[in-house]
């Protein structure tokens, strides 16, 4: 009997949601993409008569089975090749009505089973992604443009402005509840009583309105954080070359895919939620039974997470989930080994996943689309550094942050290049560590520890350290190695003068620059590396002012506070 696979795959996602730079806008768009795969194709097999059975192959024409069906995306086994084919008809025509402007695309192909049917459907998938997308209406020399994306305008809004199709429906849904929100949130959270919302204001007309974010005083900046895990393509790949070798059927084929997909998913909501509950929850702003909280996420899906969070809460956010991904991965990974693969041996196969995330801090006025293509290339960075302190096959999971002190968002390359590097003839010192390790895998490879860093910026913020100490410590920055090295000794001959504990938190200061890879730290604060060598203090430097700030109408609760 011939087998039929349906595959889809949304593309640039990212840059769909990021179109105009509207905080409500981006909202919607998280909305319409994170309903895509769930409720929006739910309906669609609902109105096809489809009836799943979500770990058994189907049996006659009604049936079908995903392997995957997440975040855009979505891989189905069909056995009727007229229902296949209406299901491709119907879909394709709703997502081009519910996100117009959403690159994407699809194949339907067919074989002997449904294995060779979906490595098939990946073939014509792979080749499809070269063809350029056609998006309707094309524009005219008398076409009306929305301003901030360039395309067709379709309606007028607010304050005159014109906005373009897909910006219209991004703002409608913005307006509406879905799952996103319940994905990041805790389940005891998920109460009416208490209702946690996240905002999708930066610049709203009414301050105290649920949806304004709740920023730190008149402080308004903000982090955006993207992380992605660690060598998931890889191990795909491994996983498909040895179920080719096994030669298993076509049910725990199913199987195998199914679990391992739900897996990562399920460990990677937890980690969201865990992060939520102890960077966010305490710092919700209450109004009545309404708790906005101070970020708001944007991207959920399979490994990936994308999420504006208030500046002085990022890194914590960032911590958390990085290291309960890791946790999360190992519990989950282990059931399904036990469960789905059924006793089938999959040499290097892990036993947990890690994940690398980029961090920019910037204003709430800068665009967006710049702050998420930066966070997109320091995640980037960091999974290449990660790639030199291997254990085993795995990458340890960490970090890398950018404050951004200009009106313009530079290339990373750059901001190394002209920022963060200071030259003395052939020598290139650098002012950033870049990685901190966050896990267990992390501190098994020895990485510089974003613990440690921590510890260091609470010392260097102190009461004694925050004015003349700390002000000739970001004055020795972007000296050249030498000018530096002798303001670094003054700094240090100054320290212990300021204060009967000036030389006990100096010797704080050392033990934690030795815990961070500088050897000599009563010589220079740099690492000994003969072709890069780094300072943490740069790091430290450009922390502070984010640290710095004046609670004033923000009063964090307590998360029990806030459930009570």
């Amino acid at each position: 009997m011939t087998r039929y696979a349906y595959l889809f795959e949304a593309r640039s996602i990212q840059q769909y949601i990021l179109a105009s730079g509207r905080l409500a806008e981006m909202v919607g768009a998280s909305k319409i993409i994170d309903a895509l795969t769930d409720e929006t194709l739910g309906a669609a097999l609902e109105s096809l008569g489809f009836r799943e059975n979500k770990n058994e192959l189907p049996q006659d024409a009604s049936g079908i089975a995903f392997s995957r069906r997440e975040g855009g995306v979505f891989v189905t086994f069909l056995t009727d090749g007229i229902q296949a084919a209406r299901l491709r008809a119907l879909w394709t025509l709703v997502v081009q009505s519910v996100a117009p402007g959403l690159e994407w695309v699809d194949a339907l192909t067919s074989g002997e089973t449904f294995r060779d049917a979906v490595d098939s459907g990946y073939r014509s998938l792979a080749a499809r992604r070269n063809l350029p997308a056609v998006h309707l209406p094309e524009s005219t020399p008398f076409t009306r443009i929305a301003p901030r994306t360039g395309e067709p305008a379709a309606k007028r809004a607010k304050r005159n402005e014109w906005r373009d199709a897909p910006g219209v429906l991004k703002h409608e849904a913005s307006k509406t509840d879905s799952s996103l929100r319940l994905k990041f949130l805790p389940e005891e959270c998920h109460s009416e009583y208490s209702r946690y919302v996240f905002p999708r204001e930066l610049t709203p007309e009414d301050e105290s309105s649920e949806h304004a974010f709740p920023f730190l005083g008149a402080d308004r900046n903000v982090a955006v954080i993207h992380a992605d895990g660690n060598g998931l393509g890889l191990i795909l790949n491994a996983l498909k070359a040895e179920l080719q070798r096994n030669g298993i059927d076509d049910a725990q084929y199913l199987s195998v895919y199914r679990g391992f997909s739900d897996a990562v998913r399920d460990a990677t909501r937890n980690a969201a939620r865990l992060a939520t509950d102890r960077a966010l929850l305490p710092h919700a702003r209450i109004s009545g039974n309404i708790r906005t909280l101070p970020a708001r996420p944007l991207v959920l899906a399979g490994d990936d997470l994308n999420i504006i969070v208030r500046a002085d809460l990022a890194l914590d956010y960032a911590k958390v989930f990085l290291d309960a991904f890791e946790s999360e991965t190992a519990q989950a990974l282990s059931v399904w080994k036990s469960s789905a693969l059924g006793g089938l041996s999959i040499p290097g196969l892990p036993e947990r996943l890690t994940a690398c995330a980029g961090i920019v801090f910037c204003g709430a006025n800068q665009p967006f689309a710049s702050a998420y293509a930066l966070s997109e290339a320091l995640c980037k960075a960091a999974k290449q550094q990660a790639a030199q302190h291997k254990v085993g096959d795995l990458k340890p999971g960490g970090f890398i942050f950018h404050r951004v002190t200009t009106s313009f968002i530079e290339d990373w390359n750059d901001v190394v290049s002209e920022t963060l590097t200071v030259r003395a003839g052939q020598l290139e010192a650098r002012l950033s560590l870049g990685l901190y390790g966050v896990g267990v895998t992390a501190s098994q490879a020895g990485l510089p520890a974003w613990t440690h860093l921590e510890q260091l910026k609470d010392i260097l913020s102190c009461a004694t350290l925050a004015r003349g100490p700390v002000r000739e410590l970001m004055l020795l920055m972007y000296q050249s190695p030498e000018i530096m090295r002798q303001r670094y000794a003054r700094w240090r001959e100054n320290l212990i003068k300021s204060g009967p504990g000036g030389s006990r938190q100096l010797a704080q200061i050392d033990k934690i620059l030795v815990e961070l890879g500088v050897k000599a730290p009563h010589v220079t604060p740099f690492t000994d590396d003969p072709i890069h060598p780094a300072t943490p203090l740069g790091d430290v430097v450009s922390l502070l002012p984010i640290y710095r700030r004046t609670v004033s109408d923000v009063a964090p609760a307590s998360r029990m506070e806030s459930l009570a």
